[in-house]
């Protein structure tokens, strides 16, 4: 990719991200097969999303049956389908519910266990933290040294908590840091050319509370499908992943009131806050969390400070899920009148109800993947890559059209960003122009993006390439009149997919104009 240059993306160094990748390569080596590849790890952030909140809603005091609920709600959240496999690392939110777990363990640490066990657990949690995507390192951090700075005031040894705290946020860190040592070292040499956010970007991505509490776009019931449609468009949509499901939406509401009703004096809804250190992390949580990461709140002050990378911060949603799961759970355990004088079955047949009311809510015909499709596209890609291979020598260069940038260009007409992409997948041994980085443009590409027709074929060919890949989604007219242009030069077009989509044009017996 990148041809005639080469691809790299150290101005875009995959920050946090480390286990992640390192996944993602063990599978890779293991399968040797990209969508396979692909699809085992969206299939296992769905285990580690339900394992994780298991363990962490256990920690914090909710029952057996209560957790596997809250679990399998968290897991299935339409955020993770409207991630699915486009935003793939952002799928794996398995470290979000594990933020209260961490302030529990550095405010309250178990007694049982000795300090050097309690250190190590900590430090596992900060690697897993710093080492599964810089929005959730962030997120991390700053709820957890949020929450733990104004709760360690009311504990009796501060100083060990913050100690506690420096282990959790040295190790996460430290990790963040490995992670993009390389590109530090290119800054160094080369200066740093990434992308700029902007002020307005944070704008339209921040986290709108409107969205947490609408139903899913294409609802199974009509009418809640016609309702969240009825929110129109909006000048700052952002992703619009925010969305709970009825019962989280139900479980938020439950926080807010309660904790509405604890400011305002009422005694038993105190009792359960206030007594209750397990629902005072996770209401505390939610409540930080949306006061950080709504639109023109704490986030735009964090952008004017410096912390510029990060926009989206409608991605909080999934841990104000959780801990919104979690407290209702708490909540309905401390009302001992109702819950404890009723029958198992009773309990067990209430919480099947809502499981299943609960998923079939939060998912939709919309999310299940165009599978026929996939597979055509996938097959007529495998067979250009290999006609193309077959066409001409290794190493050959290949130029492909319309020229597109890495990352983020966007579509061009009908062509998906990052489409340009499949043969190198699909492993040609070819050297194709796709990948050339948007913030760093050598030579050739400052010239041929300001180049059309014959003037960008003759360059093409003094340039050393002796094809063009034209994507015919990519033009209006679906590339007829530069086909043919080349064609008159002596081009020949010597194959096309199978769909027609994609076209390959051999320049080596391309002549002058006349």
């Amino acid at each position: 990719m990148g041809a005639p240059s080469t691809f790299n993306i150290y101005d875009f160094p995959l920050a946090g991200d480390y286990i992640h990748i390192q996944y993602l390569h063990f599978l890779a080596l293991v399968t040797r097969n990209a969508p396979l590849t692909e699809t085992l790890f969206f299939f296992t952030t769905f285990l580690t999303a339900a394992i994780a909140s298991n363990i962490s809603a256990r920690r914090l005091n909710v029952n057996s049956y209560n957790a596997i609920v809250v679990s399998i709600l968290f897991a299935f959240l339409p955020y993770h389908f409207m991630r699915n496999v486009q935003h793939l690392l952002l799928s794996s939110y398995f470290v979000l519910p594990l933020i209260p777990y961490t302030i529990l363990e550095i405010i309250r640490p178990n007694q049982n266990q000795s300090r050097r066990r309690c250190f190590y657990k900590l430090a596992l949690l900060g690697c897993l933290a710093g080492g599964t995507g810089i929005y959730y390192t962030i997120f991390s951090l700053l709820i957890v040294a949020i929450v733990v700075l104004v709760m360690s005031i009311r504990e009796e040894k501060p100083l060990e908590a913050l100690t506690r705290f420096s282990i959790y946020v040295g190790t996460a860190l430290s990790l963040v840091v490995l992670s993009v040592l390389p590109s530090f070292f290119y800054f160094s040499k080369n200066g740093s050319q990434g992308v700029r956010r902007t002020f307005g970007e944070v704008e339209f991505y921040g986290l709108k509370i409107a969205n947490l509490f609408r139903p899913i776009i294409g609802h199974r019931l009509h009418l809640l499908d016609k309702f969240t449609n009825s929110f129109g468009p909006s000048p700052i949509n952002g992703e619009a992943t925010e969305m709970l499901g009825l019962i989280g939406s139900l479980c938020l509401a439950l926080v807010l009131v309660v904790t509405l009703a604890t400011l305002l004096g009422v005694r038993r809804q105190r009792d359960v806050v206030e007594k209750n250190v397990e629902a005072n992390i996770v209401s505390s949580i939610v409540l930080v969390a949306i006061f950080i990461s709504t639109v023109g709140s704490v986030n735009s002050i964090l952008f004017v400070f410096g912390l510029q990378q990060v926009r989206a911060w409608g991605r909080f949603s999934p841990l104000i899920a959780f801990c919104s799961l979690v407290f209702a759970a708490i909540f309905l355990q401390n009302l001992k009148h109702l819950y404890q004088k009723s029958s198992i079955w009773t309990r067990l047949g209430l919480l099947t109800a809502v499981l299943c009311i609960g998923l079939l809510d939060q998912t939709s015909e919309r999310y299940v993947p165009n599978y026929v499709g996939a597979k055509s596209t996938w097959a007529n890609e495998e067979v250009f890559t290999r006609a193309a291979d077959d066409s001409f020598a290794p190493k050959s260069m290949i130029y492909q059209y319309p020229d597109a940038l890495f990352p983020e260009n966007g579509p061009i007409v009908q062509m998906d960003d990052y489409t340009q992409a499949f043969p190198y997948i699909h492993g040609s041994n070819l050297r194709w122009s796709y990948g050339r980085i948007k913030t760093r443009s050598g030579e050739f590409h400052l010239k041929v993006r300001n180049l059309a027709g014959l003037e960008l074929l003759t360059y093409l060919k003094q340039s050393g390439f002796v094809g063009v890949h034209i994507s015919r989604e990519g033009f209006e007219d679906r590339g007829v009149e530069f086909i043919k242009l080349a064609l008159n030069l002596g081009a020949e077009q010597i194959f096309t997919s199978p769909d027609d989509q994609q076209v390959m044009l051999d320049l080596r017996g391309l002549r002058a104009a006349p």
